[in-house]
């Protein structure tokens, strides 16, 4: 994974966004989280499919994420 590439789109995409500065920082936290995955899971990463291993990515990040707005 490439996170300044990663970023950069999402600043492209969401630039003009109401919460820019909010859309940014959960972006660079699901990317660092993506990161914790897959170092975590890096040795049975290959035995699994594509959608098998995006949903538990999908799971881990959800499981550590506060989208609450009373931080």
């Amino acid at each position: 994974m490439d996170k300044e590439r990663i970023m950069k789109m999402v600043e492209e995409r969401y630039s003009k966004a109401t919460h820019d500065d909010e859309t940014y920082a959960l972006a660079d936290e699901c990317i660092d989280l993506a990161y914790e995955f897959l170092e975590e899971n890096k040795d049975n990463i290959k035995d699994k499919s594509r959608r098998q291993v995006r949903l538990e990515l999908r799971k881990f990040i959800k499981d550590r994420i506060n989208l609450s707005d009373t931080e």
